[in-house]
């Protein structure tokens, strides 16, 4: 994003770069005159996005703070609290070229939950949706916060083509990790305590199914938060606490994969490796 103030000929770039045929390159993003404006500002107005790609397509979560700027403190702004409004940007991806095409707004709202996850250090902040791409499906995650439990959200999975939502899984507390193979999703979700418990829906049982809990130190900075990963119906975990591994068919049984005395973290999963 350019320096300085916005202009009304202002535009944000995505590059990208396609590792199989060394091709890079840039295309625009569709933004908002307020989301130009939250990313521009940075910290003290509260304007970032992510990216997430499976390949085929490529989705961009853009969002900014409402309100008016805060002040730079250390570590945290004054404004960290304050809702934000975000959008979930998604174009498919050229195969002869590795480019972006023309993005569209799959979904688009205003977070208010104030949380940090496992309590660690960092900032009281809200978030912005997680998102994970998978054979033309997106799964993404949208607050909705109950009397009993004030950090629940809504993971949403829905077909890029358009339509109604697949299927639509309440979650407990936050989502802190989110993956989708196919129709299958597994997520990690945080009501600020020690242990995490990782969690897995399904097309054939779509109501959440516990995987495990893992238990960590606590007071954990988001880095260092417990690794999973899905690949079809195969899930990956470690348990950060104890620097076991994981692997599990959905439904079956759970198989230590990390060798005996030897402390050890995923680095991911995938075909089988």
């Amino acid at each position: 994003v350019d320096a300085g103030p916005p202009t009304s000929t202002a535009t944000e770039i995505l590059r990208y770069g396609d590792v199989s045929t060394g091709r890079v390159g840039s295309v625009p993003l569709p933004l908002t005159p307020a989301e130009l404006v939250g990313l521009r500002t940075k910290f003290i107005g509260g304007g970032f996005f992510s990216v997430a790609t499976d390949g085929s397509n490529v989705a961009v979560v853009v969002w900014y703070r409402l309100g008016p700027p805060g002040q730079q403190l250390v570590p945290c702004t004054t404004n960290d609290g304050a809702p934000i409004a975000w959008r979930i940007l998604v174009a498919p991806i050229d195969q002869s070229t590795g480019a972006p095409g023309t993005f569209s707004a799959i979904a688009g709202a205003q977070s208010k939950v104030v949380f940090r996850p496992m309590g660690g250090q960092g900032c009281d902040t809200v978030s912005a949706p997680l998102v994970s791409l998978s054979g033309g499906r997106i799964a993404y995650n949208i607050e909705n916060p109950t009397t009993g439990h004030p950090l629940a959200s809504t993971i949403v999975i829905r077909s890029l083509a358009g339509g109604a939502p697949e299927r639509e899984i309440p979650t407990q507390a936050m989502p802190i990790g989110l993956r989708l193979a196919g129709t299958n999703v597994a997520w990690l979700e945080s009501d600020g305590a020690a242990a995490l418990p990782l969690r897995v829906s399904t097309a054939a049982h779509p109501a959440p199914a516990d995987v495990d809990t893992m238990d960590t130190p606590g007071q954990t900075e988001a880095w260092i938060l417990p690794k999973f990963s899905l690949d079809g119906d195969q899930i990956a975990w470690d348990r950060y606490g104890t620097g076991q591994g994981f692997l599990e068919t959905i439904g079956g049984s759970a198989a230590r994969i990390s060798p005996s005395g030897t402390s050890c973290l995923l680095g991911g999963s995938d075909a089988g490796q």
